[in-house]
């Protein structure tokens, strides 16, 4: 969760330049943890840098990795910071199942999968439920409109540093 919040304060920096730039292509491939637990966002070789990538592709050529492409960039409409969201979503989900939650060997199927079917619950997935905010700032991140995920990557990872804080309050303690 700590590594998720890293990745949105990294793509925030990136949104909030003056020519809002959108990765477009995160995946854990994408991401490097330092020895000192420091995340970096590498290769932003995709990236939509305001309006320049608009006349550099063509209308409705999707570009990105399927298994981690958000609803709209699939269905080729217009990114923005929230296409950003969803990726770290799909990379916060399998970082907590160990699995995407759309998995397919046909690149068709996996894309009507991100545009259309609601992601699993996280907790689904795993042994024991994940805490209820962090479940839910998940599946919020994963929202199939742009408009419904979090308003920015800040306010996710400020979100998901919540999480942190709220875990570590409630984390069992080791005996003396």
């Amino acid at each position: 969760v700590e590594f998720a919040a890293q990745i949105a304060g990294a793509l925030q920096v990136a949104h909030e330049q003056s020519l809002a730039i959108v990765h477009r292509d995160l995946k854990p491939e994408n991401v490097m943890i330092l020895a000192d637990r420091t995340v970096k966002v590498m290769d932003f070789g995709v990236a939509k840098v305001g309006q320049l990538t608009a006349s550099l592709t063509q209308t409705g050529f999707q570009l990105g990795t399927p298994r981690y492409m958000s609803p709209e960039q699939i269905e080729g409409k217009p990114v923005s910071g929230a296409s950003d969201l969803y990726a770290v979503g799909l990379v916060l989900f399998e970082l907590l199942t160990r699995r995407v939650p759309f998995e397919d060997d046909q690149p068709m199927a996996l894309a009507f999968a991100h545009a259309t079917r609601a992601p699993p619950s996280p907790s689904s997935l795993l042994p024991a439920p994940l805490p209820p905010r962090l479940e839910a700032a998940v599946l919020r991140a994963l929202a199939k409109s742009p408009a419904e995920r979090f308003p920015s990557a800040r306010a996710f990872a400020d979100e998901l540093a919540a999480c942190v804080r709220d875990g570590r309050a409630i984390a069992p303690r080791a005996p003396q």
